[in-house]
């Protein structure tokens, strides 16, 4: 018996370099993005921050998230 609800959340930044510094920061885009060339990772940070600052407004960036939880019983 598996059931999967949804959580959502909002993360907030100061600015989109703030978010920036901290997505280095993270395993999570940090391992793929050090597999490219130099001139490819500079490339792909800055196209990051391109998208990410549409996010940011007069009180820093919100990013909407969500969270699957999954509970399973026997």
């Amino acid at each position: 018996n598996i059931t999967v609800r949804p959580v959502s959340f909002n993360r907030h930044f100061s600015s989109t370099a703030e978010m920036i510094r901290r997505l280095k920061e993270t395993a999570f885009l940090r391992g793929p993005i050090e597999k490219l060339a130099d001139a490819e990772r500079e490339q792909a940070w800055a196209e990051i921050e391109r998208q990410l600052s549409r996010l940011e407004g007069p009180t820093g960036v919100e990013v909407p998230g969500e969270f699957l939880i999954g509970v399973g019983t026997k």
